[in-house]
C-alpha cells in the first residue's frame, strides 16, 4: 500500500493462529488501513516478507482494528468479506477470499487448481521467503 488517503486510519494486524501462533520474518512489514463509515469498516491489508518466519500450527487469522467487532448476524462465521491474495515469489500464486472467522479476526481462504484451502501452517505459510498476502475487505460492524 502505497499513501493512505487522509480519511483512512493505519492500524496494526497481526497473524496469530487457531493452534500455536506463527512468527514473520524479521523484515516483515504489515500496512493496514481502515476507514469506517457508518456501520461499515473498509479494510486494506497488505504483508510481505522476505525472510523465513515460523509456520506455527493452523490456520491463521487476522485481526480488526482494536475496538471493532463483525455484524455476526449480517456476516456470520464465513461470510465473505472481500477479496485476497497470496504469493511465494514467483513460484505460487493464489487468489481467494477473506472470510469471517469471529467477531475480532478473518482468514484468508485460497484456491488453484479447483483445491480450497485457508492460508496457515501448511499454505502460504510464513516459512516462505518472498511471501505476500493482500486483502480488500467490506464488514458490517456493531456500532463502537
Amino acid at each position: 500500500m502505497a499513501t493512505v488517503p487522509d480519511l483512512w486510519t493505519v492500524f496494526t494486524t497481526f497473524i496469530t493462529a487457531t493452534s500455536l501462533n506463527p512468527t514473520t520474518g524479521s523484515d516483515a512489514v504489515m500496512n493496514s488501513a481502515y476507514l469506517q463509515i457508518n456501520n461499515i469498516l473498509f479494510i486494506q491489508m497488505r504483508f510481505s516478507q522476505s525472510q523465513l518466519g515460523l509456520a506455527g500450527l493452523g490456520s491463521y487469522l487476522f485481526n480488526l482494528p482494536s475496538g471493532f467487532t463483525v455484524n455476526t448476524t449480517i456476516a456470520p462465521t464465513g461470510a465473505c468479506l472481500g477479496s485476497a491474495n497470496a504469493t511465494t515469489g514467483t513460484s505460487a500464486y493464489a487468489s481467494g477470499d477473506a472470510s469471517v472467522y469471529d467477531s475480532t479476526h478473518y482468514t484468508l481462504g485460497m484456491g488453484t487448481g479447483g483445491t480450497s484451502y485457508i492460508v496457515g501452517a501448511l499454505y502460504y505459510s510464513l516459512l516462505n521467503l518472498n511471501l505476500t498476502y493482500s486483502a480488500n475487505l467490506i464488514i458490517p460492524i456493531n456500532t463502537p
